[in-house]
């Protein structure tokens, strides 16, 4: 909900914040605040994903991203995206100034949760994680949202060839793609994937397991 997303967001900025007593305290509350940020009727999601990417601030980042996505699965929003517009997506997501990316090596140390400087600082890399996650998400759809290509060429195949055929090229570029996919993930992730997944949520966002799984079992170099 998006009082998680708040409390993300006030952490996010607040290394050794207090969670309990924030959200205690706060005026906040879901469904008591108007949310300014809303989308015209003419705005397509991709447009839409473009201006979360474009927010710095961790709170409205949320917020509009939440009220966007509300919107989409309300049908308030019913384009994905407009042909006629050429979207220029950012290479990177807007930040704060006072936000600094450091290497693996210079983060906190995480610790096992045994004390309050741990807590605080599993929950700092937690935040950070998912505001990462958020930004990943809407890159996505701004990048990959819009028909390409590669899609239109798809499309297209000639029209002499075979639906069998059409299937099993299909097929093998989807083949393709799963082993790049293999091969970016463990090139920059260190060991397998660890169970358990939610199998339910990642099929319907059409990732099912052949995407994952083998990635489970640790690599085998060959020669």
């Amino acid at each position: 909900s998006a009082v998680h997303f708040d409390i993300l967001a006030y952490t996010w900025q607040n290394p050794l914040a207090d969670i309990p007593r924030f959200y205690e305290n706060s005026n906040w509350r879901e469904g008591n605040e108007e949310r300014e940020m809303s989308c015209s009727n003419g705005e397509t999601l991709v447009e839409a994903a473009l201006r979360v990417l474009h927010t710095d601030d961790p709170f409205e980042k949320a917020r509009l991203g939440d009220d966007i996505a509300n919107k989409w699965l309300q049908g308030h929003i019913i384009r994905p995206y407009d042909d006629s517009v050429d979207i220029a997506v950012p290479d990177r997501p807007s930040r704060l100034s006072n936000v600094k990316v450091v290497s693996p090596s210079e983060m906190l140390k995480l610790g096992k949760a045994g004390s309050l400087q741990s807590r605080q600082a599993i929950v700092h890399g937690l935040v950070h994680t998912e505001s990462w996650a958020i930004d990943l998400s809407w890159d996505i759809i701004a990048r990959f949202g819009q028909k390409n290509g590669d899609e239109a060429a798809c499309g297209s195949l000639d029209s002499n060839v075979s639906e069998f055929q059409q299937g099993e090229i299909v097929k093998e570029i989807f083949d393709k793609v799963i082993q790049k996919f293999h091969t970016i993930v463990r090139s920059y992730f260190r060991g397998p994937l660890k169970p358990p997944f939610n199998e339910t949520a990642r099929r319907a966002a059409g990732f099912g397991p052949q995407w994952y799984e083998p990635l489970t079992v640790k690599e085998i170099m060959t020669d």
